[in-house]
């Protein structure tokens, strides 16, 4: 299903994944930051939290060129979480909040 594309005051594209995280009513943006804005001189990705009261929170800025490595990291994580046996201590120490 594609994203709803939004633009900030700022003019700059976003998404926000509405699903609510870690069972608060705080959500995750990502937003497009093209050169030259916010001083940088490459395209990048910006996350963000955008928390219970509509602020947003900032979170990392990615180069476009490493968006693949990271994304690459994150399915990689997740794998080897998903993938080794875990004793019951062990899955429970690693919890989410």
């Amino acid at each position: 299903m594609a994203n709803k594309i939004g633009t900030d005051s700022s003019q700059q594209r976003f998404v926000d994944i509405s699903e609510p995280i870690h069972g608060h009513k705080e959500h995750i943006r990502v937003t497009f930051i093209p050169a030259g804005k916010a001083g940088y001189t490459v395209d990048s990705i910006r996350l963000q939290i955008r928390a219970s009261d509509g602020h947003l929170r900032q979170g990392p800025e990615i180069p476009t060129s490493k968006v693949g490595e990271v994304y690459q990291a994150i399915i990689d994580l997740l794998n080897d979480s998903f993938a080794s046996p875990k004793s019951p201590q062990q899955a429970s120490e690693n919890e989410p909040f």
